[in-house]
C-alpha cells in the first residue's frame, strides 16, 4: 500500500496526504510504477485505440507536411513508444525542481508543475528530433497540460500560469536525475536520450516558448487551410484528450493508494477503474459514428 514515512522511498516525491503529511507521501519512483503497472493491466482496446489515433494523426502531419514539399520521416517518438506510456513519464517532472519539492514537503503542492512538464517533454522532442519532434509530441505535451485541468482550455492554462511564479531551477541536475527515475517505459530507443542532460539545459526557454506554439497550432484551424491542416487542429485534441482522460484516472488512481498509507484500498480505486472504462467504452463507440474535423 502507501508509504508511511516523512521523508518517502527515494529523494524525490510525487505528493503528499495534507491530512496525513507527518505520516504519508509518495515518492516520484512509487507514482509512476503505479501509474505504469495499473495501464499494463487495463483493457488492450484502450491502448489500441489511443494507439490508433494516435497514427491517424501522424498520417494527417505527413499529409500536411508533404503539401510544402517536406519528405516526412517517422520521428524517434513513433519507435516502439506507447503514447500513454510516453505522457506518464513526462507528466510530473515538473515537481521535480527544487522550490517545488520544497513546496511539495511543506504543503503537499507544486502549482503549475504541468507547465515545467510539458516544457520538458517539448525540450526532449526537439532534442531527439530537430525536425518532426515537436509536432510528433505535441498530442502528448497537449495532454500534459490537460492532465489537472481538463475542462479549461490550454490557452486558459497559460495565461493563468504566465501570471503565476513558475518554480524553476537554473541549475537542472535535480531534473536530470529525476527524469531518470520516472523514465521506467519500455522504449529503449530514447532511454539512451534521457542520460544525456543537454536537453534539460534550456527548459525556461521552452516555457515561454509554450503559448506561441499554441498559437501556430491555432494558425491550422479555418481560414484557407487545406482540409488535411484543418483537421490536423482537431486530430491533436483528440489524441491529447484520449491520453488525458486515461492519464487522469491513473493519475488519481496512483496518488490515492500510495498518499493514503493504506486508508484507501486498491479495490475501492479498482471500481473507478472499471466505471471509468465503461464509460470510455461508450464514449469510443458513440465517436465512431463521427468524423473528425467536418464542418
Amino acid at each position: 500500500m502507501g508509504s508511511v514515512s516523512k521523508t518517502c522511498r527515494g529523494s524525490y516525491i510525487a505528493g503528499c496526504n495534507r491530512e496525513y503529511r507527518d505520516e504519508c507521501c509518495e515518492s516520484m519512483e512509487d507514482h509512476i510504477t503505479s501509474m505504469l503497472k495499473k495501464y499494463r493491466s487495463l483493457d488492450k482496446g484502450v491502448k489500441t485505440s489511443i494507439r490508433k489515433a494516435y497514427e491517424i494523426y501522424i498520417e494527417h502531419v505527413k499529409a500536411a507536411l508533404s503539401i510544402n514539399g517536406r519528405i516526412v520521416e517517422n520521428s524517434k517518438l513513433l519507435i516502439g513508444c506507447d503514447p500513454v506510456e510516453l505522457v506518464i513519464a513526462f507528466h510530473d517532472l515538473g515537481k521535480c525542481t527544487e522550490k517545488n519539492q520544497e513546496s511539495l514537503r511543506e504543503k503537499c503542492t507544486a502549482p503549475y508543475h504541468e507547465i515545467i512538464s510539458a516544457a520538458s517533454l517539448y525540450a526532449f522532442s526537439i532534442f531527439i528530433d530537430k525536425n518532426f519532434g515537436l509536432i510528433s509530441a505535441l498530442p502528448h505535451i497537449m495532454a500534459i497540460l490537460l492532465h489537472h485541468h481538463s475542462m479549461r482550455s490550454i490557452k486558459d492554462i497559460l495565461d493563468t500560469a504566465s501570471k503565476s511564479k513558475l518554480y524553476w531551477d537554473k541549475d537542472s541536475e535535480n531534473m536530470a536525475e529525476c527524469a531518470k527515475i520516472s523514465f521506467k517505459i519500455d522504449c529503449p530507443d530514447l532511454a539512451q536520450y534521457i542520460d544525456n542532460p543537454m536537453w534539460i539545459s534550456n527548459i525556461s526557454g521552452y516555457i515561454r516558448a509554450l503559448p506561441n506554439v499554441i498559437s501556430k497550432m491555432e494558425l491550422l484551424r479555418g481560414g484557407d487551410r487545406s482540409k488535411v491542416r484543418n483537421e490536423l487542429y482537431y486530430l491533436v485534441y483528440r489524441v491529447a484528450v484520449m491520453i488525458t482522460g486515461v492519464i487522469s484516472i491513473l493519475d488519481r488512481y496512483a496518488a490515492s493508494v500510495n498518499r493514503s498509507c493504506g486508508r484507501i484500498s486498491e479495490d475501492d480505486l479498482d471500481r473507478d477503474v472499471k466505471e471509468y472504462l465503461r464509460r470510455r467504452g461508450a464514449f469510443i463507440e458513440a465517436s465512431r459514428t463521427l468524423s473528425v474535423g467536418d464542418d
